[in-house]
């Protein structure tokens, strides 16, 4: 599988410099979607994502 999206993952929130960050239990949870390949089985919406290509865009280094 390509792209994937997953919504509404709890993160916590510096107070000082901003920085987002997820506790490692969450951290554990992500990682265990992924070793089960994001299954479709728990999809709740499908979307259209634009595939850009950077070459043909003219932005060359």
């Amino acid at each position: 599988m390509g792209l994937v999206v997953i919504r509404n993952i709890p993160a916590m929130i510096c107070p000082i410099c901003g920085e987002e960050y997820v506790s490692d239990e969450t951290a554990i949870g992500l990682d265990r979607m992924r070793g089960a390949g994001f299954t479709a089985m728990g999809s709740v919406e499908r979307m259209i994502v634009p595939v850009l290509d950077y070459c043909a865009l003219g932005e060359s280094e």
